[in-house]
């Protein structure tokens, strides 16, 4: 892709969908493809034993899309079938995803406490961080006298499953400074004393 490089998790998505599309229809010769063919692969997709989900599909389908789109542009191919071409109607839907409520919330932290590991749970929590936010964390980025939490980079894993601290986050505005509430802050320093200690 000009303009950048993809990150490791991005990659692995793109390699996922695209290994997909390989199984399904990558026998098949691009000029001959109709978007019969796709919406087959996708209805298939759709079924056991794959039983991929609405937002799956969307993501397969959109790679689709756009490796087609790109050969039209270099006058590879005559036309773009997967714009076409439609989800299936009957389709697992994501899962529904609930926030927790502050009474939950209370009763997460109070629960991970003396978790060695709960103070990274407690941190994604109560600053809305991402797992790769959380885990790529240094003391440096505390400031425990103003109270805030510098978020400038985070950790990515390859499509092998290796994991390494960067300084890249998802998006520019990523990087930011928030504000910790003290709970989160003695949760810190506890934390703290006793990585020393070990």
């Amino acid at each position: 892709r000009k303009g950048g490089n993809l990150s490791p998790t991005a990659l692995y998505r793109y390699r996922w969908a695209a290994n997909h599309i390989t199984e399904q229809i990558g026998r098949k010769r691009v000029a001959s493809l109709t978007y019969r063919d796709v919406e087959l692969m996708l209805d298939r997709l759709a079924t056991a034993p794959y039983d991929l989900s609405r937002d799956s599909l969307k993501k397969i389908h959109g790679l689709l899309k756009r490796a087609l789109e790109n050969a039209v542009k270099r006058g590879d191919l005559a036309k773009n079938v997967a714009t076409w071409a439609e989800l299936p109607g009957a389709v697992k839907e994501e899962a529904k995803r609930y926030s927790l409520s502050k009474k939950m919330t209370e009763r997460l932290i109070a629960g991970v406490q003396t978790d060695r590991m709960g103070v990274m749970f407690a941190t994604q929590v109560l600053l809305a961080l991402r797992p790769g936010e959380v885990a790529a964390l240094y003391w440096s980025d505390i400031d425990f006298e103003a109270g805030t939490v510098n978020i400038t980079r985070g950790r990515l894993t390859d499509d092998r499953g290796h994991s390494s601290v960067k300084d890249e986050l998802k998006t520019r505005r990523a990087k930011r400074t928030l504000e910790a509430p003290q709970v989160l802050l003695e949760m810190l320093k506890a934390h703290q004393y006793w990585q020393k200690v070990e």
